[in-house]
């Protein structure tokens, strides 16, 4: 999908979201979800909302890209806080 200087496919995320609300219906709630690609809180804050109480993991979109590319990227001085923020869901 391309995206021209009228932005429209700025909402296709939407339709995204659609689809995610079948596959967390689909499958069992033991089964953990990982989101790769998110770029903001208000998309965080839907995927959410539909997910309850499943279990649900996010990849940023940049290291997502990165990851996609073979990309390695150096580690930041305070990768420990960003892990353990990951493993905990302390942010949820």
């Amino acid at each position: 999908m391309n995206v021209d200087t009228k932005l429209k496919a700025s909402n296709s995320w939407k339709h995204y979201l659609l689809g995610f609300k079948i596959l967390n219906f689909k499958i069992p709630l033991d089964v953990e979800i990982v989101v790769a690609g998110i770029s903001s809180v208000q998309r965080i804050e839907e995927i959410l909302k539909i997910s309850k109480s499943r279990k649900i993991s996010f990849m940023h979109q940049a290291a997502w890209v990165n990851s996609r590319n073979g990309v390695s990227v150096p580690r930041r001085k305070d990768k420990n806080a960003i892990l353990n923020v990951f493993k905990k869901n302390e942010w949820r």
